[in-house]
């Protein structure tokens, strides 16, 4: 069997493929139970994979517009560094929600919120963190 794991006989290599696509719907629809809060807190370790590097950039600049962060975003963020960053999930792009979900679900990321649907209505005015101490 090849590296890709996938027969070189046409019939079993169909059945794999069928497989894994069916595991990906399953792993996709456990993705869209995840609820995101309103407001959140992230720990973002940074991993091998640059396209989440990315997205971090992006997440911390959003951060940074709303707390203070002893990091820029104009410094290079090397890999395996930790930052926990305060944002507003709604001003995160809809590619980028279905990525903190993506983060979140495989434990590459933690994120912590206070839902305002468990709390019957939204925080009051006086504490828009929305964070759970």
């Amino acid at each position: 069997m090849p590296e890709s794991g996938i027969p070189k006989d046409p019939l079993a290599a169909h059945e794999v493929v069928i497989q894994r696509v069916r595991q990906f719907d399953e792993r996709r629809k456990e993705q869209r139970r995840i609820p995101l809060p309103d407001e959140a807190t992230v720990n973002v370790t940074m991993f091998r994979n640059q396209w989440i590097h990315r997205f971090a950039a992006e997440v911390i600049e959003i951060g940074m517009r709303g707390m203070r962060l002893a990091a820029s975003v104009d410094q290079d963020i090397r890999l395996g560094d930790h930052c926990e960053i305060s944002f507003s999930t709604s001003q995160l792009s809809g590619r980028n929600r279905m990525v903190v979900r993506w983060l979140q679900t495989h434990e590459l990321i933690q994120v912590f919120g206070v839902e305002a649907e468990t709390l019957g209505d939204r925080p009051d005015e006086s504490d828009k963190s929305g964070r759970i101490a």
